[in-house]
């Protein structure tokens, strides 16, 4: 499947992409664009991706991710019908309330009609 086809189906998707990426230096073209694949497609579906540099970092950054993916909340909206194949972006945000509790949003950035 080319990059462009796999964007496409995770667009289709109801999946989110948790990545670790464990890279060294290369010289191939492919492997170099490795890391900003991994950042993208984290992004596309909302999820994570996290660089490590040495794996003793591993069991330390699995625990923070199962932590993260714990304390995680699922929205849900059903749409108005519209156009078969057309992308449909959507912009989710938090209202500030009276806490102080630091909360981050991964929301995916749209999605395209069934």
């Amino acid at each position: 499947m080319t990059e462009r086809e796999l964007r496409r189906r995770i667009e289709e998707e109801d999946v989110q992409i948790h990545a670790i990426g464990i890279h060294d230096s290369s010289d191939r073209v492919s492997e170099a664009r490795g890391p900003w694949i991994l950042e993208d497609l984290a992004k596309i579906t909302a999820g994570q991706h996290h660089t490590v540099r040495n794996l003793g970092e591993l069991p330390e950054l699995a625990a923070k991710m199962r932590l993260a993916l714990h304390e995680y909340y699922i929205l849900s909206y059903r749409p108005p019908p519209g156009l078969s194949g057309t992308f449909r972006r959507i912009n989710v945000q938090v209202a500030r309330g009276a806490t102080a509790a630091r909360v981050w949003v991964y929301a995916r950035r749209g999605y395209r009609m069934p």
